[in-house]
């Protein structure tokens, strides 16, 4: 209340030129505050379900597991908080090239930031998947590490499967388009809610953080095949997303592959060592041979000469 307040204050010493006029509310307004509003509101109850209820089934299901999965929770919300607080920032030059019906301009950024977005959730998500163990081990402890690494494992990976969609989420918000995407948050929700459901009653805790990543693969698919078809105002479809996010994905393959491969044999210091800066040089060659476009890499060399 008290945020609210020093907000009005705040408008009235910014900009006093503004004055509130209750004939301006009517009707027409009303309607088209409740349009916009309604489609965000589904979506905000969609998300109830899929990240909202999971903690009360953890301990419905599976009490003694409730602190691990709390801590796991933890640290995939900061991680998601801090995927969306920067591509947020997006919304506003998106309303502006929609206003000017630029749609090539409009589905260059999407495919662009799509890209950089996933390489974002991989640089971030990937090292919490393949060492959440010792992470943990070195966050809250040792007790924490060996019950909680497979719900973070799972967790992480349904979240960098969800926010795959962020910056398409944010093109919809910011063309009012969201109104049109409403099955996909439900589905994915009532998804997440069933499988969590069902599984967590067979395997408890494992189970509800296996229906949060079947509910985001479900999700995205439908996000894909329903919802994009229907979004003609936003020029982003199937085969955009794929080029956007599988370049990312297949330079992550050899580091996740070596973490795989020692996470399984054993080997000395120095074979890890050198195992993973030669994965790591791979990896590099490949964002920047794949992983960029042709003008990502003209950008960078031109910075770097202006730079020098």
């Amino acid at each position: 209340v008290v945020s609210y307040l020093l907000q009005y204050v705040l408008y009235r010493i910014l900009a006093p030129e503004m004055r509130l006029n209750l004939a301006l509310v009517n009707r027409a307004t009303f309607r088209e505050l409740f349009n916009y509003c309604f489609s965000l509101t589904v979506w905000s109850f969609g998300l109830l379900l899929v990240s909202g209820l999971d903690l009360t089934f953890v301990g419905l299901f599976q009490y003694r597991a409730v602190a691990f999965y709390a801590v796991a929770t933890t640290l995939v919300t900061f991680v998601a908080g801090l995927h969306s607080a920067i591509f947020g920032a997006l919304l506003s030059p998106m309303a502006v090239m929609h206003a000017r019906t630029d749609r090539e301009g409009l589905r260059r950024l999407l495919i662009t930031a799509t890209r950089y977005g996933m390489f974002l959730l991989l640089m971030i998500g990937l090292p919490v998947v393949l060492a959440a163990r010792p992470l943990l081990r070195v966050w809250v402890g040792p007790a924490y590490a060996q019950g909680g690494s497979t719900l973070l494992q799972l967790l992480a990976i349904a979240n960098i499967v969800r926010l795959s969609l962020t910056v398409y989420s944010v093109a919809l918000i910011s063309s009012g388009q969201q109104r049109l995407v409403i099955v996909a948050p439900l589905v994915e929700g009532l998804t997440n809610l069933t499988v969590s459901l069902i599984a967590g009653h067979y395997f408890g805790a494992m189970g509800v953080a296996l229906g949060t990543l079947v509910g985001a693969v479900v999700g995205v698919l439908v996000q894909l095949f329903h919802s994009m078809r229907r979004v003609h105002e936003i020029p982003f479809g199937a085969s955009d997303y794929w080029k956007a996010t599988l370049r990312p994905l297949a330079c992550a393959i050899p580091v996740t592959t070596i973490a795989l491969f020692l996470a399984h044999f054993r080997a000395t210091a120095t074979h890890t060592y050198l195992a993973y800066g030669l994965s790591l040089f791979v990896t590099i060659t490949l964002i920047w041979r794949l992983g960029l476009a042709a003008a990502d890499r003209d950008s960078f060399k031109k910075r770097a000469v202006a730079y020098r």
